[in-house]
């Protein structure tokens, strides 16, 4: 009885070999592909063999765990990983328990291939080099899954790279360069802020970018003024209302766009924009 149970199970019909891989083929049409450490881990095979019960779960057992490293070997082909991150994709994708998904993240961690240490190192010098912030920089590792007190060792002397921040000023400025100089001000400091920047320094940056660029351009202030000007006199004047509902719009308008009430009134003042 013992020998029947011993022996009931598959047998092998062939066995292919290609580039370090060997495909086992049953007589039952069904086949299981192994790596080289694998398959001769499973013992001697050859065709014709029958694989008892033992034989054919440890098999089955290590071609599931062949199919989790080929998908991770393809994910780091493309794309750096954590080892969470890689446990986290097993998990969730492939459906592996926990004890299996870090064994097989296991092997790449041993071959070198998966380095928390060297990869979370590197996103934070790519980090400063692009300006962000401290707070960007610990929101960008967590979402990557690195282990909190690593990322806590690497933040402790974490500085933002000043020129980068710069640089990063200087590009947004560009996309505001129709508007005032209050609201492009306030929308490069609200841009720190989205950033990660807390107040405080997203104040200190805007304030120190401003004085090393020459502070407030008064004439440029004043072409953007009569700019918005003529174009808000034109619209008001088209609608064909009264001269006070026509004045009242050219007003709101400029208000809207973030100009200075103050500076609106000695526009008017001026006599260039008559609404009688």
């Amino acid at each position: 009885m013992k020998e029947q149970l011993d022996n009931t199970g598959k047998v092998i019909a062939k066995i292919n070999t290609r580039q370090g891989k060997f495909t086992i083929y049953f007589d039952s049409g069904e086949k299981i592909e192994l790596n080289e450490i694998s398959y001769l881990s499973c013992g001697y095979l050859y065709s014709g063999k029958q694989i008892d019960i033992s034989q054919l779960e440890k098999i089955i057992y290590l071609a599931k765990l062949q199919e989790g490293i080929n998908y991770i070997n393809n994910l780091l082909a493309r794309n750096l990983y954590t080892s969470h991150e890689l446990i986290n994709k097993l998990q969730n994708t492939k459906k592996y328990d926990l004890t299996d998904a870090e064994k097989i993240v296991e092997i790449f961690i041993d071959n070198g291939r998966v380095n928390d240490k060297s990869y979370a190192t590197e996103l934070i010098e790519d980090l400063k080099e692009k300006g962000k912030s401290r707070e960007y920089a610990y929101q960008k590792m967590m979402s990557k899954m690195f282990n909190y007190e690593l990322i806590k060792t690497l933040l402790e002397d974490y500085e933002e790279n000043d020129e980068a921040v710069y640089t990063l000023i200087e590009n947004c400025s560009k996309r505001y360069n129709s508007k005032p100089y209050d609201v492009k001000k306030k929308a490069i400091y609200n841009y720190l802020i989205s950033k990660g920047f807390n107040h405080e320094k997203a104040h200190q940056y805007v304030d120190k970018y401003y004085e090393l660029n020459g502070g407030k351009d008064e004439e440029n202030e004043t072409k953007i003024l009569y700019k918005a000007a003529n174009n808000a006199y034109n619209s008001a004047l088209s609608r064909g209302k009264n001269p006070y509902d026509s004045k009242q719009k050219f007003i709101r308008y400029l208000l809207s766009k973030g100009f200075k009430y103050n500076d609106i009134l000695e526009l008017l003042e001026g006599g260039e924009y008559e609404f009688d």
